[in-house]
């Protein structure tokens, strides 16, 4: 049993399946949740997001769901890495269906975790605390003000993670609860995905060379004039 679940409310039930069963409490994960029904740019963000943390080594702790979940094993398993999807259903039924070929993908690398058994009924918010203690680190992308992201972000604090919000616009409803929690407190604000990569691996950051502006001067009459 994964020791640092004991930092949340811990699950009477823990199965497991996958190459990462027998390491869920010794992998470098970072959680990454959100809305089901996020914007467009939301997901790119989480795409991107988990796609570089996966290629640097850190396993992303998502929840399998539709939306910023799927995007966020998508994105590790896109970048070469491995990610682990906590279900709130049996760990043979697999919620929502249409994501199946996505789970088998995420079982030969990482790990399927489920806290039921067959027939049970499904148990999110159990869930949501699971995700929040396998990580050392929580990522709420895209949040309206009621919703399950929001859930895993107050399991993340009582549990001492560090937890990550990407700001949002106050009248965009998918994102009108990032705001709320980056008021309550205790919350970092992440505006790119290079801010987190630079707080975990210590690397510096990667500046574009700017390009030199085409320069004109204005030349003496009778000389040619033309732009350096």
């Amino acid at each position: 049993f994964p020791t640092r679940l004991l930092d949340v409310d811990p699950p009477d039930l823990l199965v497991a399946d996958g190459p990462l069963a027998a390491h869920l409490g010794q992998m470098q994960a970072v959680a990454v949740v959100g809305t089901r029904r996020p914007s467009v740019e939301a997901l790119d963000f989480t795409r991107t997001l988990a796609a570089q943390l996966a290629g640097a080594g850190f396993v992303v702790v998502s929840g399998g769901a539709r939306g910023i979940d799927t995007a966020a094993h998508e994105g590790a398993l896109a970048g070469g890495g491995r990610t682990v999807a906590v279900l709130p259903s049996a760990i043979d039924a697999w919620v929502p269906a249409e994501n199946a070929s996505l789970f088998r993908r995420i079982r030969e690398g990482g790990a399927l975790v489920a806290l039921v058994e067959r027939r049970q009924r499904p148990r999110f918010f159990a869930r949501n605390a699971v995700i929040a203690g396998l990580a050392e680190h929580v990522v709420v992308t895209a949040a309206p003000m009621e919703s399950g992201a929001r859930n895993t972000a107050l399991h993340a604090r009582k549990a001492g993670r560090t937890l990550w919000v990407v700001p949002g616009a106050p009248w965009d409803p998918c994102m009108a609860g990032c705001g709320i929690e980056l008021t309550i407190g205790g919350a970092h604000p992440l505006i790119a995905p290079a801010q987190l990569l630079r707080h975990l691996t210590g690397a510096p950051l990667r500046r574009r060379p700017r390009r030199a502006a085409a320069v004109q001067v204005s030349l003496p009459l009778g000389a040619d004039a033309a732009p350096l």
